[in-house]
């Protein structure tokens, strides 16, 4: 049997397309970076990494499942932003992408939690928002490290896409891994 595993795993170092096999088939590590801030997350089982539309809406990273009509529908995205002076706290950036949030949905409504993101990150909250014109709900997962802010956001237009895809949210979440530039 060892044999076996061993064989299979050369044949997806050296052929060409086996290797193109062993990344279709298994979740692609998406690295994320600026001056203050470095991570990776996995690219969902079943869902696909969209450079253009993350450019598109001016987003580092941007996932929706392979299958979908409409890349809106359901999606995922990680951003992160180098923070203006370390006297910035996690606080002053929630407020503020709150303040964003309710000038544009104005019957907004929200939830919060403590995250389960571990250090490097100094706070992490997760957020729960509805109320959103013409979507069901989001998810965001907000995080603090020294040097930077991430987040990590899962938006679904309805409550079937929603219950279906929330245990691929918490596995992009799980994926997460934070390295600060500056380190």
């Amino acid at each position: 049997m060892k044999q076996v595993i061993l064989v299979a795993v050369v044949m997806c170092v050296l052929s060409p397309f086996a290797v193109g096999y062993c990344r279709e088939n298994s979740p692609a590590l998406e690295f994320i970076y600026g001056n203050g801030h470095a991570f990776t997350v996995r690219t969902p089982e079943g869902w696909v990494s969209d450079s253009p539309s993350a450019r598109a809406f001016d987003l580092l990273s941007f996932f929706c499942p392979a299958h979908a009509v409409t890349k809106t529908e359901t999606y995922l995205y990680a951003q992160a932003w180098d923070k203006a002076d370390r006297s910035q706290t996690i606080q002053d950036f929630i407020e503020s992408d709150l303040n964003d949030f309710k000038n544009q949905q104005h019957s907004l409504s929200f939830t919060r939690k403590k995250s389960a993101i571990k250090p490097p990150c100094t706070a992490s909250w997760h957020y729960t928002f509805s109320g959103i014109d013409g979507g069901y709900r989001e998810d965001i997962v907000y995080m603090e490290t020294e040097h930077s802010f991430a987040v990590l956001v899962y938006s679904s237009n309805s409550k079937a896409n929603y219950d279906r895809y929330m245990p691929v949210f918490d596995g992009f979440v799980r994926s997460f891994h934070f390295r600060d530039a500056q380190e």
